[in-house]
């Protein structure tokens, strides 16, 4: 998997319209190289657990 520290994923998010809050994901602690800016940052690791239940959630009850 891409890592990606949180700025460089939220400028990819803006080019796609998705807005995105720091909140909403697994940062780690540690530092690591992001691969857009190749910076030693902290990277995201994933998406949280809830934002996914509730993204699937809503899919199914528009579909309905």
């Amino acid at each position: 998997m891409a890592e990606f520290c949180f700025d460089c994923l939220e400028k990819q998010g803006q080019e796609d319209n998705q807005p995105m809050k720091r909140e909403d994901f697994i940062i780690s602690k540690d530092l690591d190289l992001c691969e857009d800016c190749g910076e030693m940052k902290p990277v995201v690791i994933r998406y949280k657990r809830r934002l996914i239940i509730a993204e699937r959630l809503r899919e199914f009850f528009q579909r309905r």
